[in-house]
């Protein structure tokens, strides 16, 4: 026999406990005591629903309910929490006033982290209790991550993690003050259901997310179509501004590309040929109509520039018309064609996509035009030949592939008995123009120019002499000595020649400027060569003419 007070074991018919003395029931009386005490021990029991309400939870709850509702169960805890400190700090609060609280949780979370470590510390005060304002800045932190788009957004889900020691400090302040008169929330009936529907939703979400990787790629391509087409648009930009109109005073035009900041710009040579200064047109980026317009000199090597059919402008002042009126800003940094990354890997190839800027007759001249085609073939000297249209006024222009790699310069048109092709200058043939004019050519503003490779100012033209027809001054003879005084032998000697008219009758300009190849393969250091010859102008004048000669250019034999 057991004592119903002590629990510790009598002899058999004892009346009192020979441990405590309490009598010992039996029967009908020993049942009725044990009813008695349940019901007292029911009465003084302390859980959810009964003042303070401590909503004391496993971690395991927490994470498993939080998961299966995607977070929402969060607003619940902080309802239950919220609710049973209010009660234990004797805050008098409503049930809508605490479910508000609860919803707006991620800017309210301080308060109740504050309260729980507060209430921890009076059962402990010796046990590190948490970081309220750490936890609570992390809550809304990992909040926030619900907002982003995707895949990201199942971010948001780690916004549970700053509750766990939250709720371990809940459970030791209610399990430490009110012991064995605290009942627990178990994982009840409708929790298993929250658990399996809301599982069945998670999962049906993360496949959706993650699984469909059709709907994905769709998404990605369109994402990806996007990024391509607005690169695309600020490539044409780039290279829109970079195109310009030529027109000189040997009345011809074309077209040209900017290529340094400081104003050189790249055409053909047919185009600038003769002349002795153009005027070049810088497009709207929007309409392609004229925007501003300078005056540029030409930089041609006669031999290199005619062998190649390329040459250089160089932009000197901005263009004032005869009203005062000025058309542009100098000096200015002008807008500079560069080719994109990983140009130097490409290689033109047939079917190739092309895309040519220029200013053809057929748009009027003066309006930047923009044609597409593909790389039809390739000539026998390499040449380019393209589907895309081209016509009078496009030589000189840009024409690039389908990420804006230099392709070349359209400079002609092929033409057959039904159809035309467009004929493209190769970006190889300019880079070797390149190099070899970087080596050859010389500013023409001076006969002691120099450059780099080799100082031709110790040449130098003696007796000059230029005579013609006294009242008929076209294609005038010339006579003279070219003298090196250089310290070593020289070759492909070119001067310059500027002619100033008098005449009262003119096709052209009232002056021109020649570039006449003297023909010297060789001259030794210290020698003297007898040079004459006829100069073919451009000009059928009356009258006389004044000129002036100079060393050009010449190159180190």
């Amino acid at each position: 026999m057991y004592c119903s007070s002590c629990g510790k074991q009598n002899p058999e018919g004892s009346k009192f406990c020979e441990h405590c003395g309490a009598k010992i029931l039996y029967g009908k009386e020993a049942r009725s005591s044990s009813v008695t005490k349940n019901k007292s021990q029911a009465k003084n029991s302390i859980n959810v629903n009964n003042p303070p309400y401590p909503y004391i939870i496993s971690i395991s709850k927490l994470l498993i309910l939080s998961a299966a509702t995607f977070g929402l169960y969060n607003t619940y805890w902080f309802y239950k929490q919220k609710k049973s400190f209010y009660f234990e700090n004797n805050e008098k609060h409503g049930k809508i006033y605490t479910f508000i609280d609860a919803i707006f949780a991620g800017f309210t979370a301080y308060n109740l982290f504050d309260q729980v470590s507060k209430a921890e510390k009076k059962i402990d005060k010796a046990k590190p209790v948490i970081r309220a304002g750490m936890l609570a800045l992390a809550y809304f932190i990992l909040l926030l991550l619900w907002r982003l788009t995707g895949a990201y957004s199942w971010l948001g889900a780690f916004s549970i993690l700053p509750l766990i020691p939250v709720q371990k400090a809940i459970n030791f302040y209610w399990e430490n003050k009110y012991d064995d008169n605290l009942v627990r929330s178990k994982f009840g009936l409708s929790n298993w259901a929250w658990t399996i529907v809301g599982g069945l939703v998670l999962m049906l979400a993360l496949y959706g997310t993650f699984g469909s990787s059709g709907t994905n790629t769709t998404s990605n391509t369109d994402n990806s179509s996007t990024s391509q087409v607005q690169s695309s648009q600020k490539k044409n930009l780039d290279i829109t501004q970079s195109v310009i109109d030529i027109n000189c005073d040997n009345s011809q035009g074309g077209s040209g590309t900017i290529l340094t900041e400081d104003g050189i710009v790249l055409t053909n040579n047919h185009v600038i040929s003769g002349a002795s200064y153009c005027l070049i047109t810088l497009p709207d980026t929007t309409t392609g109509a004229p925007k501003s317009i300078y005056k540029a000199e030409p930089l041609i090597v006669p031999n290199l520039s005619k062998q190649y059919d390329l040459a250089f402008l160089r932009i000197n002042s901005a263009y004032t018309d005869k009203d005062g009126k000025n058309w542009g800003t100098y000096p200015t940094s002008f807008p500079a064609y560069n080719s994109p990354k990983d140009c130097d890997k490409y290689s033109p190839s047939l079917g190739d996509y092309v895309r040519i800027y220029g200013y053809p007759v057929t748009s009027g001249g003066y309006n930047l035009t923009i044609t597409d085609g593909i790389i039809s073939s390739f000539s026998d000297n390499n040449d380019i030949l393209t589907s895309t249209k081209i016509d009078s006024g496009n030589s000189g222009g840009l024409a690039v592939n389908k990420d804006g790699c230099f392709l070349g310069v359209p400079s002609a048109v092929v033409s057959g008995n039904y159809q035309n092709l467009g004929v493209i200058i190769p970006s190889s043939v300019v880079y070797d123009f390149s190099n070899k004019i970087t080596s050859s050519y010389h500013s023409s503003s001076s006969a002691s120019s120099a450059n780099q490779a080799f100082d031709f100012s110790c040449l130098s033209l003696k007796d000059a002499q230029m005579y013609g027809n006294s009242y008929y001054t076209s294609n005038p003879s010339y006579i003279a000595s070219l003298y090196n005084g250089c310290s070593q032998t020289v070759k492909n000697v070119t001067i310059k020649v500027n002619f100033y008219v008098a005449g009262a009758t003119r096709d052209t300009a009232p002056s021109d400027t020649e570039y006449v190849d003297l023909g010297v393969d060789y001259l030794g250091a210290g020698d003297a060569h007898a040079i004459n010859g006829t100069i073919n102008t451009p000009f059928n004048t009356s009258g006389d003419f004044n000129w002036t000669a100079q060393i050009y250019s010449a190159d180190p034999y």
